[in-house]
């Protein structure tokens, strides 16, 4: 796997503006009043303040898979949730948000009812989402949640928690940080994995991979 000196990939007006309307669903963005409300009254604490990059090389692989309607889905990290209301809006998926920053939520909760979707949410860390949770779930998903080398445990524990609970498939988009490529290095160690050198163009130009893990070797 060739080695990326940084996280590449520039934003636009997505995520920024205060409507946009892309891939079949609406993404309300920093200038929209009620989310800058939000960020100023009561702002994220754990790097919730925007929409990440690695969002778009999520939901450009999503676009690309079979998710049959009524696909039980978990975002974990969710953040503003756009890939929660991708897959709600536009799948037809079953959606639950968690992260462990319950200040998003309220972001979370309008760009969800500008696309008619509900989206319930839960506050949790990485390795202590619930068991009945991840029984419940299909795809676990999630974008730009390994930022720090302190987060590789605790995500290599959920990966292992979510296999144990019949999670069929978790994939995980990153714009190459090192830590990241270390994760999924662990996870080629125990799982059936695949790490995916991609990009897109659309709607925001991105560069990075998509770590896919469906089940324990042996």
């Amino acid at each position: 796997m060739a080695k990326r000196k940084k996280p590449k990939g520039k934003g636009n007006a997505v995520g920024v503006a205060p409507i946009s309307e892309v891939m079949g669903f609406k993404v309300l963005g920093k200038r929209h009043p009620e989310v800058a409300e939000l960020l100023e009254e009561d702002a994220p604490e754990i790097h919730g303040e925007k929409v990440w990059t690695s969002s778009w090389l999520l939901l450009d692989y999503l676009e690309r898979i079979r998710m049959v309607r009524g696909t039980r889905v978990l975002e974990v990290g969710c953040g503003w949730g756009i890939a929660s209301n991708y897959c709600a809006r536009v799948r037809g998926a079953r959606v639950t948000a968690l992260d462990a920053d319950r200040c998003v939520f309220p972001i979370l909760a309008l760009q969800a009812e500008a696309n008619g979707v509900r989206i319930p949410t839960i506050q949790h860390k990485f390795d202590r989402i619930p068991l009945k949770v991840l029984k419940q779930t299909d795809f676990l998903i999630g974008a730009d949640i390994c930022f720090w080398d302190d987060l590789i445990p605790p995500l290599l524990e959920m990966i292992r928690r979510a296999m144990r609970a019949g999670v069929k498939r978790v994939i995980l988009a990153d714009p190459g940080r090192p830590c990241f490529e270390d994760l999924a290095a662990l996870c080629d160690n125990e799982f059936r994995s695949l790490l995916i050198d991609t990009d897109t163009k659309t709607p925001v130009k991105a560069e990075g991979y998509v770590l896919i893990v469906e089940e324990r070797k042996g």
